[in-house]
């Protein structure tokens, strides 16, 4: 029987094949702020609205709550009736 010539290290890539190169930074540190600083406004202003409609019995509270979730959704529920 034959021995084999074969290790296991010259089965394997060098590691230095296997690493990844670093993930570009797609926006600058500017960038990235402005956005979180959207984000999280527009967050906020979602969550007003959903206070407002579940909290408030007024069909002005509720429809300016609609109108912070979706654009025109005031418009759709005003004086406790359904206009949609």
């Amino acid at each position: 029987m034959a021995e084999s010539t074969y290790r296991s290290e010259d089965l394997l890539p060098p590691l230095d094949a296997l690493l990844l190169a670093p993930r570009p930074a797609w926006h600058g540190p500017v960038t990235r702020r402005l956005l979180r600083r959207s984000v999280l406004g527009l967050a906020l202003l979602f969550w007003v609205g959903v206070a407002l409609v579940g909290l408030s019995d007024a069909p002005a509270a509720r429809a300016a709550g609609l109108s912070m979730i979706f654009p025109g959704g005031g418009s759709c529920w005003w004086d406790g009736r359904r206009w949609c």
